[in-house]
């Protein structure tokens, strides 16, 4: 009979996966349509104050390109702000889950065991309500 060797205890890994950098347009198409609608309402509403106001093309042009640059400069200070607040923040919820988890390991893992539980039942509280008299009654629990 073989004898069997210790485990080597690895340090514990993330507890996330690092986020992939996904190629294509698929992950910005919700900002390009929002942002589009967004800038095309926006430099509407200044070419109509604008034909409004004056009735030489030029001007009126000079005001479409204007309010297109200014947009998309805007529009592109928006978006990078939201994307690195929105990172910022999950980095800081990861980092309040590690700590958590290193100084209350057992609220965590009841924390862990009732979300687990939550998924495994579905959302509806009626239908959780009977599976759990259902379980109560056959002794699962």
């Amino acid at each position: 009979m073989a004898q069997s060797q210790p485990e080597e205890r690895r340090p514990p890994g993330p507890l996330h996966e690092a986020d992939e950098e996904k190629k294509g347009i698929g992950r910005s198409l919700r900002d390009i349509i929002l942002g589009g609608q967004d800038g095309l309402v926006n430099v509407l509403g200044v070419v109509l104050g604008v034909a409004a106001a004056t009735a030489q093309l030029r001007i009126i042009m000079a005001a479409a390109l204007a309010a297109t640059f200014s947009e998309s400069i805007a529009m592109a200070g928006v978006a990078y702000t939201s994307s690195l607040a929105e990172r910022d923040y999950y980095l800081a919820q990861l980092a309040k889950e590690r700590r958590e988890v290193e100084e209350l390991p057992d609220v965590e893992r009841r924390s862990a065991r009732s979300s687990a539980k939550r998924a495994c039942t579905g959302n509806s509280s009626k239908m959780s309500s009977r599976r759990s008299r259902r379980t109560r009654r056959s002794g699962w629990t």
